[in-house]
């Protein structure tokens, strides 16, 4: 997203598969994205929305097979409602515990039937401390 007219966002267009995965050959690319770049739109910010979508998005990281690890970028806001989610906690919007992650914060969970650990959350020591921001 970057800063759209009178302050609001505009969304910018992401790469496609075919570019992304020069980066990382191993990627998969969501079925309902296949052969086009993400539009860079974005959703209004409401909670049902997001809680709704973060049930869609955890049923398919837990469905996803023949792989060890699954990397997923998503914004702090719905990534709120999607820890949650995945740990079986209930929602920001419906008075749930918010469980922030900073600009490029990461979260560590491992998934199993029914279960979520945390190895971590909100981890940026990939950053020094003067590029840290909430």
């Amino acid at each position: 997203m970057s800063t759209g007219p009178a302050g609001g966002f505009a969304p910018v267009t992401g790469r496609d598969h075919a570019s992304l995965r020069l980066d990382c050959p191993p990627l998969l690319w969501p079925d309902d994205l296949a052969g086009r770049p993400w539009d860079g739109g974005h959703e209004p910010w409401e909670p049902a929305r997001f809680q709704a979508r973060a049930a869609q998005v955890a049923a398919a990281l837990r469905g996803v097979t023949g792989t060890g690890v699954v990397a997923l970028i998503t914004h702090h806001d719905f990534a709120a409602y999607l820890l949650a989610e995945l740990l079986g906690l209930p929602s920001p919007g419906g008075g749930g515990a918010v469980l922030r992650l900073d600009n490029t914060g990461t979260a560590r969970l491992t998934l199993g039937p029914g279960r979520a650990a945390v190895h971590w959350l909100n981890r940026a020591d990939h950053l020094p401390p003067e590029l840290r921001s909430r």
